[in-house]
């Protein structure tokens, strides 16, 4: 499971709030108080299926948003019935969700004013929140379920910038390192001097769930150095995958988990894994696999000339041939297909505020699924099909 983020905003905001304090650790506070809920052990063979359930089924799409100017922030789920439910509202900064695979679960990642970011559980038709993990000093980022649903993939920020990766049992709640960042150095097209720490951030699992993508990067002089990783999904030393020149971003596995796809210097690029070659997809930005073809949503200009002209577009990977899916007033980012393909989602920025967009593939038509509150949205995420109803 991958969800999409606004990884610039969400950086941004992260560093923003640490800097007035927002997730400044208080030793006395019990963060397991903060929100009670259910115990997730209860995750282990559990159906909950119920009447309100049943309004949860199709393709819904799960997002947060946060103002920081605010320090308000929510989590809802919107549908194509133009429903909206919004389950948490709160004086929390809410910056990451992601759906479990039965779609039983929203694991999500929020902190209140004064406290650290920290990943929680909730059900989408609604009750309390579960705290899962802790920030342990640091700050929470970036949830990814396993395809079991058993485990949950996440990073811990410290205050040095560095990122530790981990993977917790969502049962038992116990916890492992997945790869230590301080043996890993991020590659840079150029020497320098004075590499900052490392950041290892879980991205993707692989279908079969050996194997998760980890997105490591580093700043050296104010430049930003980022490499393709990966790692059992045991633990263990990390194995660079892509050896692009220059910034590797936003990998992606394929729906077999034979290639990825990532964001190169110079467009997008395939790697297949089990032979190391590699296919141009010429230009785009954060790509995204379609699990029900052999397409690659991604974003890409459509006005080199005016910095605000970035559409929706795909790729077929038979054909290398982009078409464009949408066009639209708003800078568009981060594209996320449907399970069943016809839709992408994608955050559409204007103005300064950014908003969660439908596009219905076969028509172009956009629509608007967040609500127009002032909030950002900071992440999203489609419910997978074929979970429990």
């Amino acid at each position: 499971m991958k969800a999409c983020r606004a990884l610039v905003l969400a950086i941004l905001v992260v560093v923003a709030l640490a800097m007035i304090g927002m997730f400044y650790r208080d030793p006395s506070h019990d963060s397991a108080t903060l929100v009670a809920g259910p115990d997730p052990s209860v995750l282990a063979g559990a159906s909950h299926a119920t009447a309100a359930r049943a309004d949860l089924m199709s393709e819904r799409v799960a997002f947060v948003e946060f103002d920081p100017t605010k320090s308000w922030g929510a989590l809802r789920i919107a549908g194509p019935d133009d429903q909206v439910i919004t389950l948490r509202e709160d004086s929390m900064a809410f910056l990451d969700v992601e759906w479990s695979p039965t779609g039983e679960w929203l694991a999500y990642v929020a902190g209140f004013s004064g406290h650290e970011m920290e990943l929680f559980l909730i059900r989408p038709d609604g009750g309390e929140s579960a705290l899962l993990a802790t920030g342990l000093g640091g700050t929470i980022t970036n949830a990814v379920w396993s395809p079991t649903g058993t485990s949950v993939a996440f990073a811990r920020r410290h205050a040095d910038g560095s990122a530790t990766p981990y993977v917790i049992d969502v049962a038992s709640r116990v916890e492992r390192q997945l790869a230590d960042p301080k043996a890993y150095e991020v590659s840079a097209e150029w020497a320098c001097d004075g590499m900052g720490p490392t950041s290892l951030v879980p991205e993707d699992w692989s279908a079969d769930g050996t194997k998760i993508l980890l997105a490591a990067s580093s700043v050296c002089l104010g430049d930003l150095f980022a490499d393709v990783v990966v790692v059992e999904s045991t633990g263990g030393s990390v194995q660079r995958l892509g050896g692009v020149e220059g910034l590797e971003l936003h990998p992606d596995w394929s729906p077999d988990a034979r290639s990825i796809v990532i964001e190169g210097p110079a467009g997008l690029i395939v790697f297949d894994l089990r032979d190391g070659t590699t296919k141009d997809l010429g230009p785009g930005l954060m790509p995204a696999w379609n699990s029900a073809s052999t397409e690659v949503a991604a974003i890409r200009s459509s006005d080199h000339g005016n910095p605000a002209a970035y559409d929706v577009w795909t790729t077929s990977l038979d054909s290398a041939q982009a078409e464009a899916v949408e066009a639209s007033t708003v800078r568009a980012d981060a594209p996320e297909w449907s399970p069943s393909g016809g839709t992408i989602a994608f955050l559409g920025s204007t103005d300064g505020k950014t908003e969660l967009y439908l596009t219905d593939v076969a028509s172009g038509r956009n629509s608007l699924a967040s609500f127009d509150d002032g909030l950002n949205v900071m992440a999203f995420d489609f419910r997978p099909a074929g979970g429990v109803q």
